[in-house]
């Protein structure tokens, strides 16, 4: 009967073990989604300014109806704002997905997500913009990262 007992207890703390680890590896493959999520969006967003701005050129004086169709038909004919759209579009696929996950909180997500995403945006103008790091930028970009990740500090313990 000792034995017996002690293989029981070496199955149990296995499988204890095992569902740990696959605890672990998804909440992983979850911050990587996010994290994936953020790139997405966070690139695409400087494309998609980027890539409609045609859109300011067009103008219809008599409705604001033709206004807004011709507009929608303009960003739907422009193959670049539209392959970017699908971009970032795949990028809220991959969000709700991980949100589906229900391995993290959704404010922590919320927060890591969006956070990363501004960072991401940033340093994407800075690089296709040409846009110049100011003291202003950086020290926003500091108190984001330091905010967020206090934020998901405090939220494990």
């Amino acid at each position: 009967m000792c034995c017996g007992s002690k293989s029981l207890d070496n199955t149990a703390l296995e499988a204890d073990s095992r569902q740990r680890n696959s605890s672990f590896y998804k909440s992983q493959m979850t911050l990587h989604l996010y994290f994936m999520t953020a790139v997405l969006w966070g690139v695409t967003n400087v494309l998609l300014k980027r890539n409609s701005k045609g859109i300011k050129d067009i103008k219809i004086e008599n409705s604001k109806v033709n206004q807004i169709l011709a507009e929608l038909k303009y960003l739907a004919t422009n193959w670049k704002y539209f392959t970017t759209f699908g971009v970032n579009q795949l990028g809220s696929v991959l969000y709700f997905y991980a949100l589906n996950q229900k391995l993290s909180s959704l404010s922590v997500a919320v927060i890591f997500t969006n956070s990363l995403t501004m960072l991401i945006t940033s340093v994407t103008s800075i690089v296709l913009e040409n846009h110049k790091i100011s003291l202003r930028i950086l020290l926003g970009g500091v108190l984001v990262t330091l905010g967020s990740s206090l934020i998901c500090i405090s939220h494990e313990s």
